[in-house]
Order: structure tokens, then sequence, then C-alpha cells
């Protein structure tokens, strides 16, 4: 199975970099490469087996909780930057 299966979004300047199994948690972890020069708002949807979100550093720490309304996560990607997030 792949990403696609569970996350969507629509823009094409935002790259997924990996989508595994959380090291230490029974989650998964999903990072976003913002491609620009220029901070990105993205609306991901995701598959309804997932819960909740957290925003989480590389290490996948979490650090801010993420809502998910009616499926969906809103995120703001700064430029050339990578966002991590956790779904559960």
């Amino acid at each position: 199975q792949c990403a696609a299966d569970y996350v969507r979004f629509d823009s094409e300047y935002v790259r997924i970099t990996a989508f595994k199994k959380a090291e230490d948690r029974d989650s998964a972890i999903l990072r976003l490469f913002n491609t620009t020069d220029e901070s990105i708002a993205l609306t991901v949807e995701v598959s309804s087996m997932f819960s909740g979100a957290w925003l989480t550093n590389l290490a996948e720490r979490r650090e801010a909780d993420l809502s998910i309304t009616d499926g969906k996560i809103t995120l703001e990607i700064p430029p050339k930057k990578i966002l991590t997030v956790e779904l559960v």
C-alpha cells in the first residue's frame, strides 16, 4: 500500500517525502516538503482510520495537536521546509 491510499491533497508544490510507521508508537508518520519559496496553506484529506493528528519534529516528538475536521487537516508549510505529521 502507498501513501495515496491514506492521504490526499491538491498541490503540485508539496511532495510526500515519507509515509511510514512511527518509530515508537502504533501510528503513521507523514512528511511533507514545500518545494517553493512561499508558505503554502494545505488541506490534507486523511483516511477515516485516523482519528487524530499531531505536528511532530523530525525525531517524531509531538509538538502540537492538530484537529481533523470532516476527515481533513489544514496545515501551513513554510517555504523549503519539511513538515512532519503523526496520524493516529
